[in-house]
């Protein structure tokens, strides 16, 4: 990446476009807006989770480690034969 002589960005892309573009020139500006539509919104997740990983996932107990859910037999288990109150502990990872 670099400026031209007349101001504007040039581009050199990695791997060329299907049509052989190998590099894209943008003015200032749009190169700006380019770059900012990247950064993510704050205080928002960028990682989420789908199908059984799923936080109210019925089977996500079975196929995490922890084996914490909403209906997690191991909890159901834990509550029936203690008097104390549950406390998740933490996953080492």
């Amino acid at each position: 990446m670099n400026r031209t002589d007349s101001g504007k960005v040039r581009y050199k892309l990695k791997t060329p476009y299907n049509d052989g573009t190998t590099l894209v020139l943008f003015s200032p500006r749009d190169f700006l807006g380019k770059l900012v539509a990247l950064i993510p919104p704050p205080r928002l997740n960028l990682t989420r989770f789908y199908g059984v990983f799923a936080p109210n996932a019925i089977v996500r107990a079975e196929v995490t480690a922890s084996q914490r859910s909403k209906n997690s037999p191991r909890l159901a288990e834990h509550l029936k034969d203690s008097e104390k109150p549950y406390h998740s502990r933490n996953m080492s990872w």
